[in-house]
């Protein structure tokens, strides 16, 4: 994706970048057993440790690629959450894997699905991506409805798709394209 520095949700909610001033905002914020329930590769506990190697990894890939995806989720300049693109298929694919996280105390106000449908909005107007997939734990149906809000369409379930904690997990399959 061209490299955009800000993209405007609303008023009070903006992505940016992510920096290493970000270091205590980001352990405060995703060190929640919620989160780690409902993601595959956040730790928890989640440490300084942890906030320095995922915020080193995200500046190194902006440094070798040129391009950002990872943004930071800001309330008024306050990191309250994470968004990004997964680039599985590499960055000259036409498609991508979202995933992103917001902090307790932010859900259930209508945030989320306003950043996301921002963020594909932003994507598809800067980059060369047609389709965006989200995979949803069958157990989190709170996300599910927030792609759905966003634009997403359930595209099926994904059987024994993750393994986490020992546990084969389900997943639905969420997409939106171009």
């Amino acid at each position: 994706m061209k490299h955009l520095e800000v993209i405007h949700v609303r008023d009070d909610i903006s992505l940016t970048g992510i920096t290493e001033d970000d270091l205590q905002a980001l352990v405060e914020r995703i060190n929640d057993p919620s989160i780690y329930a409902n993601t595959l590769k956040v730790p928890y506990p989640y440490g300084h440790s942890d906030g320095k190697q995922f915020i080193r990894h995200v500046l190194d890939f902006e440094s070798v690629h040129g391009v950002r995806k990872d943004w930071a989720i800001r309330r008024n300049a306050s990191l309250i959450g994470g968004i990004g693109l997964l680039y599985e298929q590499g960055l000259q694919s036409h498609r991508s894997e979202i995933g992103y996280w917001i902090a307790t105390p932010f859900r259930n106000q209508g945030i989320m699905t306003d950043v996301i449908a921002a963020f594909v909005t932003a994507v598809f107007g800067h980059s060369d991506l047609v389709r965006l997939d989200a995979h949803v734990f069958v157990e989190n149906p709170a996300s599910a409805r927030v792609l759905q809000k966003a634009g997403f369409q359930k595209e099926g379930r994904l059987s024994k798709a993750y393994l986490k904690d020992g546990v084969y997990r389900d997943a639905w399959l969420y997409a939106v394209v171009r």
